[in-house]
Order: C-alpha cells, then sequence, then structure tokens
C-alpha cells in the first residue's frame, strides 16, 4: 500500500523546490527522499535515477507556468497589456519567494539550463523545448498586437526571442544582487524591444 501512496508526487513537489533553489548537483538522491518523506526505496521504485525525477519536476513546473501563461494570454486585455503581465508576473513570482526564502532563486528553467545544458543533452533538450514553447506563446501574441493594430509591424519570430532572452537576463542579474526592484525596473523596460527597439518585418 505504501507504493501507491502520494510517494512519487511528494518526490516530485520536493525535488522541483530543491532543483530551483539550489540546483541539480547541490542535491541527492537521499536529501531528496528525506524532503519527501518518503524512503529510499520508494525513490527507485518510481525513478532510475536522479536524472529522471529531475525530469519529472522539470515537467511538473512546466505544466505550472503554462497553465500561467495560458491565463495570461486569453485575459480580455490589450495584447500590450498582456505582453507586460507575462513579463511582470515573473516579478510577482520572484517577489513572492523572496518572502518565503529569503532570496531571489531567479527561473528555474534558466537555472537548470546554465548548470547542465552543456552536461546533460536530454535535460538540455527539455529545457530547449520548453522555451521554444514560450516562444511560441509570445509570437502568437505579437502577430495578433500588430493585427489588431497595436503594435506596428515588425519581426514577430526575432522579437519573440529577444523577450524571452532579455527576461532570462533579468532574472540573472536581480538573482545576482537579490534586488527585486531592479528586476521590476528591467523587465518593465522590456516592452520598449516591442514598441521601439524591434526590428522590423
Amino acid at each position: 500500500m505504501g507504493r501507491t501512496s502520494h510517494a512519487k508526487e511528494k518526490l516530485i513537489e520536493g525535488t522541483r523546490e530543491l532543483l530551483h533553489l539550489r540546483g541539480y548537483r547541490d542535491v541527492g538522491v537521499n536529501e531528496l527522499c528525506e524532503r519527501a518523506g518518503v524512503k529510499k526505496g520508494s525513490f527507485y521504485y518510481f525513478f532510475d535515477s536522479k536524472k529522471d525525477l529531475s525530469l519529472a519536476a522539470v515537467n511538473a513546473l512546466w505544466e505550472d507556468y503554462r497553465n500561467a501563461l495560458e491565463a495570461i494570454f486569453t485575459a480580455e486585455k490589450p495584447h500590450l497589456a498582456r505582453l507586460e503581465d507575462f513579463l511582470l508576473a515573473g516579478y510577482r513570482d520572484q517577489c513572492r519567494m523572496q518572502t518565503e526564502y529569503g532570496r531571489l532563486p531567479g527561473c528555474p528553467f534558466g537555472n537548470l539550463a546554465l548548470e547542465m545544458g552543456g552536461q546533460d543533452e536530454t535535460l538540455r533538450l527539455r529545457l530547449s523545448k520548453i522555451f521554444e514553447t514560450v516562444e511560441r506563446y509570445l509570437e502568437r501574441e505579437l502577430r495578433l498586437g500588430i493585427e489588431a493594430g497595436e503594435i506596428e509591424p515588425i519581426d514577430a519570430g526575432a522579437v519573440a526571442r529577444a523577450l524571452l532572452a532579455y527576461q532570462e537576463g533579468c532574472f540573472l542579474s536581480a538573482r545576482t544582487r537579490n534586488d527585486p526592484d531592479l528586476l521590476k525596473s528591467l523587465l518593465q523596460q522590456g516592452i520598449r524591444l516591442v514598441v521601439t527597439d524591434a526590428p522590423r518585418s
């Protein structure tokens, strides 16, 4: 009966948190089991390795993030306002985590890409797919904004890539300084990429 309990979900949930706060290399199987409150045997019942559990945690993080993106990009708002909400949602989430953990943890996907992108091809490919999907959300919103006349004609694909890269850079800079005000200021400037500095189509 123990193995049909919530042990798998507890392992994934605990790993989500530790990956975000500490990274991949700094956390071992024993600590993951302790955080989840499960025995090591349960870990190996559900997962072959720490990498397999980490991939499950990344997928769980992505499901939550994708739901947040759907909420942002289906809201009854102008398209530029949706893009601003996309950028500032990251600021609000980082502030919440700073209150809870005492520091800005940055983007979990970006952190893991920096740490493991050159070390593990499976993780790199999964993270690349996540970033590509976010870019598609942004590109679609930009195209809708152009069609609605809210945004001047631009290369929507190039700007989507630039916006995502800019946001990731903002997370890294603010994480280094542990400064949420810096993050907010930088993200608020991000919309200039759309309305003034974007390459024209």
